[in-house]
């Protein structure tokens, strides 16, 4: 007899993409009912203005209110929404919440940059071997996490610069030039100073979320994303670093018909490459393994223990 757990389904809402995973645990493995994402790019000029666009609105009102009928079509027992980056940091965010509020039934909550790190590590780390000692990066749209546990104890730190926000600062124009692009690198670095005291000697790397993802499909020649082709496996510091500068020499429409999986993410792939490139750079790191799970399987967990 299977014994299985309630059915969740968790609705991240990011900066610039929007997934929805459905899960349940049974006979105490996790075990994904349905995902699915869309791109409405809530942070769209939130770098310029400091607050999230009508239009911004609108489009991530669709997206949810087509997850919640999803999530009622595959009987889920709990919905749970929640924002990050944009949504802690937009002047405007309450009177967004409470519009989006207005048509998705199942409420809006903000996470913690805290919370964020902790999930995305566990998210990101519950099935890989036990015995390896992992770090976990984050890159989001607005902000990139770091976790990892030391004696026992989880240590975060969150930067308030994510691939959409890197774009925004360099990269408006859809150009990538040599010199915006030792600009972004320059304070990259300046911001990974500010962290030198995280303790990662002798760590196994991780990265979730859309860059290391693309990146390996990329570098790998896929037309379409395959979870199954991706989990799990090793991306080189020095891959990375030739797949920025082939991205770097094409505008955003070359770059898109890279692969299905570019929509959406076209005009911040080379920003969030920069990102994950400097951190491997700066921090010692040769190599990172990809986990396609992350953030939105650590909330699951979270809602399960609570």
């Amino acid at each position: 007899m299977q014994e299985k757990s309630s059915r969740i389904a968790v609705i991240d809402i990011g900066t610039n993409t929007c997934i929805l995973l459905i899960a349940e645990l049974v006979n105490g493995k996790t075990v994904t009912v349905f995902e699915t994402f869309d791109t409405p790019r809530l942070g769209e000029g939130l770098e310029v203005s400091g607050e999230i666009s009508k239009e911004a609105t609108a489009r991530v009102s669709k997206t949810l209110r087509n997850f919640e009928t999803l999530s009622r079509k595959y009987n889920c027992d709990r919905i749970f929404a929640f924002g990050t980056y944009t949504l802690r940091n937009a002047r405007n965010s309450k009177q967004v919440i409470s519009d989006l509020n207005q048509k998705f039934d199942s409420g809006i909550e903000i996470i913690s940059t805290e919370m964020e790190a902790r999930c995305s590590y566990y998210g990101a780390t519950f099935d890989f071997p036990f015995s390896h000692d992992y770090a976990v990066i984050d890159i989001g749209g607005g902000s990139t996490e770091f976790g990892y546990l030391f004696d026992d104890l989880f240590y975060y730190k969150s930067l308030n610069i994510g691939a959409v926000t890197l774009k925004d600062k360099f990269f408006s124009d859809g150009k990538f030039g040599r010199e915006k692009v030792k600009q972004a690198v320059d304070l990259l670095n300046d911001e990974f100073m500010k962290i030198n005291f995280l303790n990662l000697y002798n760590k196994d790397l991780i990265g979730v979320a859309g860059t290391p993802v693309t990146y390996y499909a990329l570098i790998n020649n896929m037309k379409n994303f395959k979870e199954d082709k991706i989990h799990g496996k090793t991306l080189e510091t020095f891959q990375i670093s030739s797949m920025i500068n082939i991205l770097s020499k094409k505008d955003t429409t070359q770059i898109r018909t890279m692969g299905d999986f570019m929509k959406g993410r076209a005009d911040i792939i080379v920003p969030g490459g920069l990102i994950l490139n400097e951190f491997m750079k700066y921090f010692g790191f040769n190599e990172i393994k990809i986990s396609t799970k992350g953030l939105r399987y650590g909330v699951f967990f979270y809602l399960l223990k609570n």
